[in-house]
């Protein structure tokens, strides 16, 4: 009995000994593979922001349901008719919207903007743009939204909101630090920012990134008309900087195969959900675009839901009816007439549309002065699936749409499952889809 205590007792102190000398020899870097990725240079970080802004921005969650609430398109079965027709929104229904901006997009363009700092001060102002451009998408979905806090990442794991009014100043100081960077002279910086594999949108074009710069600042100081605070001459200086023809718009394209197609495309093809809106098509009646809007087989129509449709961030043409408002609110007539024709010519011209009978009838030289109504119910058709005219609806009433559902359209997004669940404490309470967004108010 002796002899067998003392064997399994020697055998256990044998196993300690093993167990603890096994612990000592074993490297704790074996679990790390040397092949593995630590760090992305900020050169081969853009390409893949762009796209990413693109596909989600530029997919079902954000053009298919504004333009459903809109009414350019209609839901017609399942999500698609719930959403669209009932405006059942729920916080599970952004949660991929949310979380794919935030930790993909912003994220990226946040470690984007700290890697080129003072070496690349073009390629960080292309950074600056396209996270104006983010938060501007998200701040006029969702409201108030974190930024000041979003990204530390481990450091702050619950993030505090800032205030919509707070985001718009911080659009601002991101667009006019953008420009002020791609003015830069290029001897600053240590690696050329400009090439087709570095930038999918205008290939290192700095003048193109600095007149979509200005477009976007336009637009978003035209976002803040009811708050009285608008310094439209300011706009339209920003206009006349802006972009200047079809061709030089500030958009994402897409390519040819299924592994690079536009993301409406991508949703037509995989559920079918959404048809061409009768609403839309009543109130465009006869207007020569419709053909590209709805035809060609295509739900989202020819030009924006084929495979290859570029998703657009702002366009010349939209300059152009910013431009209209800004003069029009300056009480400059002629002006927002000329620039009220320019816009429709534009648009039609962007289709590659020549129809002289109509652009005649449907320019101020027949229709005569144009008024805010008429501006922004041309930009409604105008812009067709691009959330800008989502915006203007919400900032002045037009056009004058029906609800399918109930006695009101939506107006924002509900705040994501993830927010809710996560970072509870800091999301805003009794927020419905019904909630106005500061700008949708006066002082």
């Amino acid at each position: 009995m002796k002899n067998r205590y003392l064997i399994k007792l020697g055998t256990i102190l044998l196993l300690a000994v093993f167990i603890s000398s096994c612990k000592k020899y074993i490297d704790p870097a074996i679990n790390i593979n040397p092949d593995a990725v630590v760090d992305v240079p900020y050169n081969l970080l853009l390409p893949s922001i762009e796209v990413n802004l693109g596909y989600v921005l530029g997919g079902m969650d954000v053009r298919g349901v504004t333009g459903m609430w809109l009414q350019h398109v209609a839901g017609q079965a399942r999500q698609a008719a719930t959403m669209g027709k009932n405006y059942n929104l729920t916080e599970a229904d952004v949660n991929n919207l949310w979380n794919s901006l935030y930790v993909g997009s912003m994220m990226d363009l946040y470690v984007y903007i700290g890697k080129t700092g003072d070496v690349n001060p073009q390629a960080r102002g292309a950074g600056e743009i396209l996270m104006a451009y983010a938060l501007g998408s998200m701040t006029d979905l969702f409201g108030d939204i974190p930024y000041t806090t979003a990204f530390l990442g481990n450091g702050n794991l619950k993030p505090t909101y800032d205030s919509q009014q707070s985001i718009y100043e911080t659009i601002n100081t991101l667009l006019t630090q953008g420009i002020a960077d791609l003015s830069t002279d290029k001897t600053a910086n240590a690696v050329p920012f400009g090439s087709t594999s570095n930038d999918k949108i205008y290939n290192g074009n700095i003048p193109k990134w600095i007149a979509a710069a200005h477009s976007l600042r336009a637009r978003y100081a035209m976002h803040l008309s009811k708050k009285g605070t608008v310094d439209y001459n300011a706009v339209l200086v920003d206009c006349a900087a802006g972009i200047n023809s079809n061709a030089n718009d500030f958009q994402m394209p897409f390519g040819t195969t299924e592994s690079n197609a536009n993301p409406l495309y991508e949703f037509d093809e995989q559920r079918g959900d959404v048809a061409p809106s009768t609403s839309f098509e009543t109130f465009a009646a006869g207007d020569p675009r419709m053909d590209v809007y709805v035809g060609g087989g295509e739900n989202f129509g020819t030009f924006y839901g084929s495979i290859s449709s570029p998703v657009p961030f702002i366009s010349y043409v939209e300059t152009l009816f910013i431009q209209a408002e800004a003069q029009l609110r300056l009480a400059n007539q002629p002006l927002a007439n000329a620039a009220y024709d320019a816009a429709v010519t534009a648009s039609l011209a962007k289709y590659s549309i020549a129809d002289a009978a109509w652009l005649t009838a449907n320019t101020t030289g027949v229709l005569g002065d144009r008024t805010l109504q008429n501006i922004i119910e041309a930009k409604y058709i105008a812009l067709f699936l691009q959330t800008e005219a989502f915006v203007d609806y919400r900032r002045t009433g037009f056009p004058v749409l029906v609800p399918t559902a109930g006695s009101e359209i939506p107006v924002r997004y509900p705040y994501a499952t993830d927010e809710d669940l996560y970072n509870h404490a800091n999301v805003p309470t009794g927020i419905t889809v019904y909630t106005a967004l500061w700008w949708m108010s006066g002082k």
